[in-house]
């Protein structure tokens, strides 16, 4: 990472910087660099919030994340156009995508956390939650749009994510992200950035340039754009069979694209909300975008340590 071309611009963004804990835990000169960064973190007033694991690709990645989600659409499509155009990484296609999930490191994933058989979480990891022989707890519902969208468009690679277990004792149709490695459920790398994320970023970002009047108290989300399109495309042309290209897309087409390639991966609810759209609980409760509680209390030992820290409203 070149410091000297880090620039911090604004004291308020949460600064998401990694290295490999290796290198942390053997090389010398990354620990000088690392207070290095804390302390130039302290004169930009700056939270260091997450410990330093992640290279500095990923840094432009999240950056780019936390750019759109803040409304500052032209600088998160800029970040992730480099990353989709300078990274290296490349999107998985057809015949690669669905057995991706049982393996390590491939060619769509910028960052994703290591499991090994020694280090691992076990019955707390997500293969044991989404699997008829574990916990059980996450499965599809069947009545819901997105296992209705998979189950009935099977020229879509992503339909082969369902994991039929209805002969099972906790019989159901699970999601098969999280399928395990070497016949261990319980090893499954997390992935916390993959490349499609970047594309539908750009879309998302792109999309509230070309509609930026829209961006008031309501949002049409049938509203369109044409170079939003090519990002969506370019997704599902790696993904559906047969595809025709679209010439434009709406943001409720953006947001189904979101749904259907980012599902278990911590992510459909905020692009939602952040679009000031309404999620429905699996308890068919309306969650909308502006609820208190779609933002967690910050912990009182955040505020005690720094000052400038205000309670989110409503706790």
């Amino acid at each position: 990472v070149n410091f000297d071309n880090f620039i911090l611009d604004n004291d308020k963004f949460v600064i998401y910087i990694v290295f490999r804990r290796l290198m942390l835990k053997t090389n010398r000169k990354c620990r000088k660099i690392k207070w290095r960064l804390r302390r130039m973190c302290r004169k930009a007033r700056i939270e260091l919030g997450i410990e330093i694991i992640m290279e500095s690709m990923a840094v432009k990645d999240r950056i780019g994340k936390l750019l759109s989600e803040t409304g500052m659409s032209q600088k998160a499509l800029a970040d992730a156009n480099e990353v989709i155009n300078n990274s290296g990484f490349r999107l998985l296609g057809i015949d690669n995508y669905v057995s991706s999930w049982s393996k390590e490191g491939q060619d769509e994933s910028i960052f994703e956390l290591t499991v090994s058989d020694k280090y691992n979480a076990q019955r707390y990891g997500l293969g044991y939650y989404t699997d008829a022989s574990g916990y059980a707890e996450c499965g599809f519902n069947t009545e819901a749009y997105l296992y209705k969208y998979l189950a009935s468009n099977p020229k879509d690679v992503r339909s082969g994510l369902i994991k039929d277990q209805t002969a099972e004792k906790s019989a159901g149709y699970y999601p098969n992200k999280y399928p395990g490695r070497d016949g261990n459920i319980y090893l499954n790398n997390p992935k916390i950035v993959r490349l499609s994320e970047m594309y539908l970023i750009a879309a998302e970002a792109q999309w509230h340039l070309d509609n930026a009047a829209t961006a008031s108290a309501s949002i049409d989300v049938k509203a369109t754009s044409a170079k939003a399109a090519e990002y969506i495309n370019a997704i599902n042309e790696k993904r559906i069979a047969d595809y025709e290209a679209l010439g434009e897309v709406s943001l409720s087409d953006i947001l189904h694209a979101w749904e259907i390639e980012m599902f278990l991966e911590n992510q459909i609810t905020y692009a939602y909300w952040r679009n000031k759209q309404s999620v429905t609980s699996r308890t068919s409760q309306e969650i909308k975008y502006d609820d208190y509680r779609v933002l967690q209390p910050i912990p009182q030992a955040e505020i005690d340590y720094n000052k400038d820290l205000q309670q989110n409203e409503g706790y």
